[in-house]
């Protein structure tokens, strides 16, 4: 039986509307449990930021992103599972008159989990037993007491 596993990815937090705001959940450490060496499992990835504008007008030319951190990847020699990437974190822009988002520019993305020690070594445990889960995605809220344009990833509460 494989006792190695990849860590849970981060989840998301706070409310939709982000009324309560949180950080992005951290990524689950990878575990080893093979009786031999116990070597490290990888580190989970960090959760996401917070991102807060409340401003008369707001217009996106750059990018804006609270992103979850990549899981670490496993060390040592034996069936080692891997980091978890953390969750994304949570942005809010409220605008008193316009919001121009832009396309795609205002992210809150989960970081990916990486790979566990087992998958390079023989014999290979099955596929994917030992991979860090990827992190959720965060929360996005954007308002515009006048017009709101753009598109967020993920979807603007």
């Amino acid at each position: 039986m494989w006792s190695d596993h990849g860590g849970i990815g981060g989840a998301a937090l706070g409310t939709a509307n982000l009324t309560t705001v949180l950080l992005g959940g951290g990524g689950g450490g990878g575990a080893s449990n093979s009786g031999v060496n116990y070597t490290l499992g990888g580190g989970g990835g960090a959760g996401g930021g917070v991102v807060l504008v409340q401003a008369q007008s707001i217009d996106v030319t750059g990018s804006v992103s609270a992103a979850g951190g990549a899981g670490q990847e496993a060390s040592g020699s034996e069936w080692v599972g891997g980091g978890a990437g953390g969750a994304g974190g949570a942005i809010r822009l409220q605008s008193i008159a316009n919001l121009a988002a832009g396309t795609q520019r205002v992210t809150a993305l989960g970081g990916s989990g990486a790979q566990g020690r087992g998958d390079n070594v023989a014999p290979p445990p099955p596929p994917d037993t030992a991979k860090g889960g990827d992190g959720g995605v965060g929360r996005i809220y954007l308002s515009a007491g006048g017009i709101l344009t753009g598109t967020s990833n993920p979807t603007s509460f």
